[in-house]
C-alpha cells in the first residue's frame, strides 16, 4: 500500500525548515543567501512560498551547513 503525499505541502514545509535554519544560525536572509551562493531575491521568493527550492539550492544549503541532516531538510524526518 502506498501513502499519497501532497507535494505542495511538502514544499511549504521545506520553506519552513529553511526559515528554521535562518533562525537557528541567527542569520539574516541576506547573509544566508550570500553564504549558500544564491541571490537575495531568489531566497526571498522561496521564503515567501512564491518559488520552491531547487535541488541545487538544497545541495548548497547542505554543503554550507554540513551539520544539517539532508533527510530532515528534504523530508522533515529526524532532527
Amino acid at each position: 500500500m502506498f501513502t499519497i503525499i501532497n507535494l505542495s505541502d511538502m514544499d511549504q514545509e521545506i520553506n519552513g525548515r529553511i526559515k528554521q535554519i535562518l533562525d537557528y544560525e541567527e542569520m539574516s536572509p541576506a547573509n544566508f543567501a550570500s553564504e549558500i551562493g544564491i541571490s537575495r531575491s531568489n531566497l526571498a521568493h522561496i521564503l515567501s512560498g512564491r518559488n520552491q527550492p531547487s535541488f541545487t539550492m538544497l545541495e548548497k544549503v547542505m554543503r554550507a551547513f554540513p551539520e544539517i541532516r539532508s533527510e530532515w531538510l528534504i523530508t522533515g524526518l529526524g532532527d
